[in-house]
């Protein structure tokens, strides 16, 4: 891509009509690129690698954004402790990926969403 990130899958538009984007996933982000820096609205995930628990929290809270995240993790306490304890964001979801559920409330903080 013209900023340096790697597409790993997808990232072209088919030809033909319609307004149809194919799942994308983007890899070697960096400050500076928008898939790092925004909300990417759409089917693309963006692979940002960090060092550690402490680093991840870093690159996760610097957003401007705060509607909702997610932790991938095999010791669900562990990522039970760093949603509660470091995560800047309204919603939050672990080992899943989550859409409005009507019993939980929704909201962001930051730039994202209506607050809670």
């Amino acid at each position: 891509m013209a900023k340096g990130a790697t597409i790993l899958c997808g990232g072209k538009a088919p030809n033909g009509t319609g307004a149809y984007y194919p799942a994308t996933v983007l890899a070697d982000l960096t400050p500076g690129m928008p898939a790092y820096d925004d909300e990417i609205f759409g089917p693309v995930a963006s692979i940002i690698r960090a060092s550690d628990d402490a680093d991840a929290m870093r690159i996760a809270n610097e957003s401007r954004y705060g509607l909702g995240g997610g932790i991938f993790c095999k010791d669900e306490g562990r990522a039970f402790r760093l949603a509660r304890d470091h995560f800047d964001t309204g919603m939050i979801h672990i080992n899943s990926f989550g859409v409005a559920d009507p019993n939980m409330p929704f909201g962001g903080v930051k730039d994202s969403g209506h607050g809670r």
